[in-house]
């Protein structure tokens, strides 16, 4: 592959006044970014953006929630689109990574990450649920092949 592994995935980042936390959080987002502002009226948009390249800001007129992601994903170029809000982020590499196992696994369509909370980053109860949740047939077939993400 020519172009590095962090370029074909898209991080689709939306946002509402997020303030102090989205300024932080922006910096650690690798690859295209597309900021999705839900009406924010706080500037944290424009701070958060301010002298990075590779990102593009859609300023929406309401508040769309979660919904707003759907418009980041239609407006991606890359191959993989990966999700994150005001105060969340990749960490270095897994973006890559999970570019990496997606291309080596054409069946796979998901790749779900282990979820870290809080300053002492502990993993959310969700992660466990996420790893145990029942698979059809032919996708617990690809898992047992593919390594554990996260």
């Amino acid at each position: 592959m020519s172009a590095p592994l962090d370029d074909l995935v898209t991080t689709v980042v939306i946002t509402r006044d997020g303030g102090d936390t989205l300024v932080r959080t922006m910096s650690r987002h690798r690859g295209p970014v597309i900021v999705v502002d839900n009406a924010s009226s706080d500037g944290s948009v424009g701070a958060a953006v301010r002298g990075r390249d590779g990102v593009r800001v859609v300023r929406l007129p309401g508040n769309r929630g979660a919904t707003a992601r759907n418009l980041g994903v239609a407006l991606a170029r890359t191959p993989y689109v990966a999700f994150a809000d005001d105060d969340s982020w990749w960490a270095p590499g897994a973006t890559a990574r999970a570019a990496a196992l997606l291309d080596a696994y054409p069946e796979v369509a998901l790749v779900a990450a282990r979820i870290l909370v809080g300053p002492g980053e502990r993993p959310d109860p969700l992660c466990d649920r996420m790893l145990d949740s029942p698979l059809p047939p032919a996708v617990e077939r690809t898992v047992s092949t593919v390594e554990r993400f996260g």
